[in-house]
């Protein structure tokens, strides 16, 4: 079984549905995410639906993968930043069987807020909290020395040379690596710096307007920009997914069978981006990979929140295998 590192930072989700009037009003584009640097801007927008109570759950886009590869059996560690705050983040992992490698910050855990609109889109308003401590000194080479396989969520762009870094160690141990585009602000506020890290990545999973901004053109044309020694993967919805695998010059798409019951899509991405690599990381043809994909994502879109109950991942699990 592969060990497989993720770097990425972990953040407290807590979901809401809110009409798009609401999103307007706070200055929020739909289906995106808006980040801070400060806490009260995330905190005012939530307050303004004036909650009973707070329901956390544990996100972050790479935690979210993490969690997923996790579930479905693979030896994980995750390595990051956590704030020094009363919500026991480490032994949520641990309860998952994630070993957390974090170093801790000053400030607390930062904090995301999920809005889900009728149509079932999520848009994300986010303080980075703990997150904006991390830096290249927080990742250790030895931590690359004993996985074989290393993920990288998008937003480590935000954090000064960290996922420079995180490219060298991970040439250096030969692991193979991973990355999310994380997100479409993400991809036009920081091009430059993914088109010098984004060649060296084996696998690279976006949605299929993050592709095309990355690239500037559309799937079919954009595969000639990546190397033949990567394979992408374009998640578009209910549509389903386009893959251009290893050693291929072609984009091929795979279609999804509709999911009843939608109620959130929050998280979609990232747990079918776990179960893909999971599937991958095992041996498994693009065919497999993709199955055991959607059929992660189609779960996760029936619960709020990226997260589900136990048994929930359970059956995910046994569904897998099978396929």
């Amino acid at each position: 079984m592969p060990r497989i590192l993720g770097i990425c930072n972990p953040f407290l989700d807590r979901c809401a549905v809110v009409d798009e009037a609401f999103l307007q009003k706070h200055d929020l584009k739909k289906d995106d995410t808006k980040n801070e640097t400060e806490k009260e801007p995330v905190e005012r927008t939530w307050k303004a639906l004036n909650p009973k109570a707070d329901a956390w759950t544990l996100g972050g886009s790479g935690t979210n993968v993490m969690k997923t590869l996790a579930r479905l059996g693979h030896e994980c560690r995750v390595h990051g930043k956590v704030g020094k705050d009363a919500f026991d983040v480490e032994k949520r992992l641990v309860d998952i069987g994630i070993a957390p490698m974090f170093s801790k910050a000053s400030i607390e855990t930062g904090v995301v807020n999920c809005f889900v609109t009728p149509d079932k889109k999520r848009t994300m308003h986010t303080y980075l909290g703990s997150a904006l401590e991390l830096r290249q000194e927080d990742i250790t080479s030895e931590a690359f020395q004993a996985a074989s396989h290393a993920h990288f969520e998008g937003y480590l762009v935000y954090y000064g040379e960290t996922l420079e870094t995180c490219v060298s160690y991970a040439k250096k141990a030969e692991t193979t690596t991973s990355f999310d585009l994380a997100s479409l602000s993400v991809v036009e506020q920081f091009k430059p710096k993914l088109e010098k890290n984004v060649p060296q990545m084996d696998y690279v999973f976006g949605n299929l307007e993050e592709i095309k901004a990355y690239t500037g053109t559309e799937m079919q044309k954009s595969v000639e920009l990546f190397q033949e020694k990567q394979t992408i993967i374009a998640t578009d919805g209910k549509n389903g997914c386009w893959v251009k695998n290893k050693g291929e010059h072609e984009a091929l798409h795979y279609d999804v069978s509709p999911v009843p019951n939608v109620i959130d899509t929050t998280g979609a991405g990232d747990i079918f981006a776990g179960a893909y690599l999971s599937a991958a990381l095992l041996g498994d043809d693009v065919t497999k990979c993709v199955r055991k994909a959607h059929l992660a994502a189609g779960k996760i879109i029936q619960h709020i929140g990226a997260d589900m109950p136990n048994e929930q991942w359970k059956q995910l699990k046994e569904l897998t295998e099978k396929i």
